[in-house]
């Protein structure tokens, strides 16, 4: 499925350059709308995404839901579900000559809890043009069951869909603004975007101090797996809910555990290249001949030490990727 998630935002990417994307100020309207506004439980529903007062030919939308009271049944192709987020990827395939209007998509829901639930949009939409659309999101929200009570303590069974106008994008955020783990380098280094990453410790580690700070400071964070670890790997989760309480990203760390025969090999191989980096810079110190010399061999020596450096640190990365690949 994460596969699938890449290749779809590479696709999209692509022909947002295809589309020579640039910032205009057009404008438009998200939202979705369902026509019930009360099931009962075990029925289905169909929610409609839509855009109006404007026209899109390319576009990532995210379809967030209530999975305590909804489960996804159904939608368009080239969807993908992560926790309760529905991604879906649509451009137009012949690069901008029948953009869409009005209903892009139903997706179909099954009721599977009384309450209420709220539906919400997110996404990035592009014109025929490629000006990126600024939009106005609307979610919708709806009633499963009768259990709907008034402020007087009545059962009340008219319940009417409500429409909101509120910052969803903000809302909605479950994006991580620090990820870190201290005294230790995250592969590759993070992004907010990324959400899958590797990371080795000594045998000797038991615990992992992990830093994880979110971008909306309402936004809630849970970090599991980061204590008692065993050799060999080990799955850190880094849970970020947004301040709607449903919204949710995983981060996912694989930290990898050495043996003691790797820590013996590992610890062996820094010292080698510790001793390896004295040598060349004594031998380069004795060859210098004079201060003056010396002097001008001295920023060719630091790169020299640099180049090294850095050839050990890849040989180090590539030992870990292919590890972590078998």
């Amino acid at each position: 499925m994460k596969k699938k998630i890449f290749l779809s935002i590479v696709t999209f990417l692509f022909l947002l350059a295809f589309f020579k994307i640039s910032y205009a100020s057009t404008t438009g309207t998200v939202y979705l709308s369902s026509i019930k506004n009360k099931i009962e439980k075990e029925e289905e529903i169909e929610i409609s995404l839509s855009i109006e007062n404007a026209k899109t030919a390319a576009f990532t939308s995210y379809l967030y839901f209530d999975d305590t009271k909804f489960e996804y049944v159904s939608g368009p192709d080239n969807t993908n579900v992560v926790e309760n987020c529905i991604i879906w990827v649509w451009y137009d395939e012949t690069g901008g000559n029948t953009p869409k209007s009005g209903e892009l998509a139903k997706f179909q829901f099954k009721a599977k809890e009384e309450g209420l639930a709220t539906f919400t949009v997110n996404g990035e939409f592009y014109s025929e043009v490629g000006q990126l659309i600024q939009t106005d999101l609307k979610g919708i929200e709806v009633q499963v069951g009768n259990n709907q009570t008034a402020q007087d303590g009545t059962q009340n069974n008219d319940y009417n869909i409500q429409v909101t106008k509120t910052d969803e994008a903000e809302a909605a955020n479950t994006n991580l603004e620090v990820l870190a783990i201290e005294n230790e380098l995250l592969n590759p280094p993070f992004d907010a975007g990324t959400t899958n990453y590797q990371v080795e410790v000594s045998n000797e580690t038991t615990d992992l101090n992990v830093f994880a700070v979110p971008e909306d400071e309402k936004a809630t964070v849970q970090i599991e797996g980061k204590d008692d670890l065993k050799e060999g790997n080990n799955f850190l989760k880094i849970t970020v809910t947004a301040q709607n309480g449903f919204s949710k990203k995983v981060y996912e760390v694989n930290v990898y555990k050495r043996n003691l025969e790797e820590e013996a090999k590992y610890q062996e191989q820094v010292k080698e290249n510790q001793e390896k980096l004295e040598q060349i810079y004594k031998t380069q110190k004795l060859s210098s001949g004079s201060e003056e010399k010396e002097e001008e061999n001295q920023e060719k020596n630091y790169q020299k030490v640099i180049l090294i450096i850095l050839g050990v640190t890849i040989v180090l990365r590539l030992a870990i990727l292919i590890k972590f690949k078998k």
